[in-house]
């Protein structure tokens, strides 16, 4: 009985243990089935993070962040000191993901930092500046925009990524943005700079530094609202 009791508690804790560091670091998927001692599906992961998302609603005058691990992994509101602030970043979304999902009608603003996974999945430019298209047309007329660039990320799992083509993405987000008289906040030029240590150990993922420059750089435009 001792024995049965020390295993259940261990593996609890393991569970735990796995939840915080995907939480901290954001690399892969790291829940395991207890019962089936394996890897959950990371498009169960994804779908269970839509699940809680589509049974609230997003109040008048929210400040909305949008986009993938990125946005998902951080607690802006409490890192901005704006409990207006909340989070639909949804770690794995893409641009699609991210185009016409939320209630954001009666939204003050919106901020979006979105693209990579669409990169690392095998888009090419032209791709990805339809979707973004689509995604900056879904913004409805009164709510201020503010996209963020891709960052200079080092690596896509195990491949390294084109600096060159996230480069050129940026251009046309800040290029659609602006002629959606939008605001374009660009992080790519200090991820450049910064290099590995703007990121965690996978390369693509922020570090806390990297969290606290880019919340530096965010404070003007949330203080604004």
């Amino acid at each position: 009985m001792k024995k049965t009791i020390a295993v259940i508690t261990l593996a609890v804790c393991a569970f735990g243990a796995g939840t915080i560091f995907q939480r901290q670091i954001g690399v892969g998927v790291v829940l395991v089935d207890l019962g089936l001692k394996k890897p959950v599906d990371s498009s169960v992961q994804f779908g269970a993070r839509f699940a809680p998302l589509n049974g609230l609603v997003i109040k008048e005058q929210s400040i909305v962040f949008i986009g993938d691990s990125l946005v998902n992994l951080q607690e802006w509101g409490e890192a901005l000191g704006n409990s207006r602030i909340v989070n639909r970043g949804i770690s794995g979304a893409r641009i699609k993901d991210v185009t016409g999902r939320y209630d954001i009608q009666k939204a003050r603003a919106v901020f979006c930092l979105i693209g990579i996974n669409d990169l690392a999945s095998g888009s090419g430019f032209e791709k990805f500046q339809i979707d973004y298209q689509k995604f900056i047309d879904s913004i409805p007329a009164g709510v201020e925009l503010y996209t963020l660039s891709m960052p200079a990320a080092l690596r896509f799992g195990k491949k390294f990524t084109d600096i060159e083509l996230i480069a050129r993405c940026n251009e046309f987000i800040e290029k659609a943005t602006k002629a959606k008289g939008g605001k374009y906040i660009d992080i790519f030029s200090l991820s450049k700079s910064e290099g590995e240590s703007f990121f965690v150990e996978d390369k693509i993922h922020f570090s806390t530094q990297a969290y606290s420059k880019i919340i530096a750089i965010l404070k003007p435009y949330v203080e604004n609202h």
